[in-house]
């Protein structure tokens, strides 16, 4: 850091109307202060964080950023107004106060947390890189698209603006989301354990995943992704709009071999759906054996309530079946699509061979019974 300040010093802003000025980019251990003390960080940034938990209850001004590092915890309990980045690299900054990060934008790294609280905010950006964005009922909004690229959040996005989500690793919201832009879907996985709002149309493109346990409230367009219901094991992705599947779609599903419950984390299950467009392929990922699946037997894959408009779903990877079976796509109940297992043709041919001669043995029989009594 700087040479104004050794880098791990503690630095303590304790009377009402004292300042700190930064000429230069400046580190410290740690930053406490009261209620009317001032930073004032001109166009350099702030560095502060070591292994202790501290709070500053003063104003923090100037076009220059804050930069949290070491695992202790940072709390902001003042009405700050610079315009810089918020970096939290590590340990957990807290919102002690509604509008802590003023106008500036936010990024959060691997080993970094922000914790919302109860507190709402409206910040420039939202880059969450690996990192945690945690909270109750407090909402985080962004001028700009939320950029998802991976890690945890609990608290809630909210605004006018959308999400997306373009490089791999794996973002889990589990919030009630309330933000009304797109959610963008086009590399990585997308776990939606919470809910999304119903304005926010979402859309799973190129090398995209759409997954989780959640709730969408409104529609989704699966263009060349993929969507895979559940996180660790099956479940049910609820999804209260229109949901469509384009010919590039693929659907990742886990069923249970000897259980063909609907749903209820036994087998996965996209439900609650208004009008669906089916397309796309299918893999099915078994969990035990399909072996003693007979003719009939179905696992249910949507469940919807509108209209259907079937293009044909093929069917990709899937669990062996007796020999003489195969997989179809069944939409033949309206409001539902299973896959079921059926006899293939020749199985078919075969088994009505059989039917037709048990019959014609049960005529001959039944004359020679006749007969008999007749002769009695």
């Amino acid at each position: 850091g700087g040479s104004a300040i050794v880098d791990t010093g503690a630095v303590n802003i304790s009377t009402l109307g004292a300042n700190l000025t930064l000429n230069a980019n400046e580190t410290i251990g740690s930053l406490t202060g009261v209620t009317g003390s001032t930073v004032t960080l001109n166009s350099n940034t702030l560095t502060t964080g070591d292994a202790s938990n501290t709070a500053y209850a003063g104003s923090i001004g100037g076009t220059g950023g804050l930069t949290k590092q070491g695992v202790g915890t940072f709390t902001l309990s003042g009405a700050n107004g610079y315009t810089g980045t918020t970096t939290v690299n590590a340990g957990t900054l807290i919102y002690g106060v509604n509008n802590a990060l003023s106008t500036g934008g936010l990024t959060v790294n691997t080993t970094g947390t922000v914790n919302v609280g109860t507190f709402i905010d409206t910040v420039g950006s939202v880059i969450i890189d690996g990192g945690t964005i945690s909270g109750s009922t407090g909402v985080l909004s962004s001028t700009a698209n939320f950029d998802g690229r991976s890690g945890t959040v609990s608290a809630i996005f909210g605004g006018s603006t959308g999400l997306d989500k373009s490089t791999s690793g794996s973002l889990t919201l589990s919030g009630a989301n309330t933000y009304t832009g797109a959610t963008t879907i086009n590399a990585g996985t997308l776990f939606v354990n919470g809910s999304l709002a119903a304005a926010s149309l979402v859309t799973v493109n190129s090398t995209g995943t759409l997954a989780g346990t959640g709730t969408i409230n409104g529609d989704v367009n699966v263009f060349s992704g993929e969507v895979a219901p559940g996180t660790t094991g099956a479940s049910t992705l609820t999804v209260n709009g229109n949901f469509s599947l384009n010919s590039s779609a693929t659907l990742m599903f886990d069923l249970v071999g000897n259980d063909m419950t609907v749903g209820g984390g036994i087998n996965d299950l996209i439900n609650g759906i208004a009008n669906l467009t089916l397309d796309g392929q299918i893999n099915i990922t078994g969990i035990g054996s399909f072996l003693g699946a007979t003719f009939g037997d179905t696992w249910r894959i949507f469940n919807y309530a509108g209209t259907l408009s079937n293009n044909g779903m093929g069917i990709g990877a899937a669990p062996t079946l007796s020999p003489g079976y195969s997989w179809v796509i069944d939409t033949s109940t309206v409001g539902q699509v299973n896959l079921m297992s059926i006899p293939e043709p020749s199985l078919l041919s075969f088994l009505a061979v059989i039917g037709v001669v048990s019959a014609a043995l049960f005529l001959v029989r039944r004359r020679n019974r006749l007969a008999l009594a007749a002769n009695g």
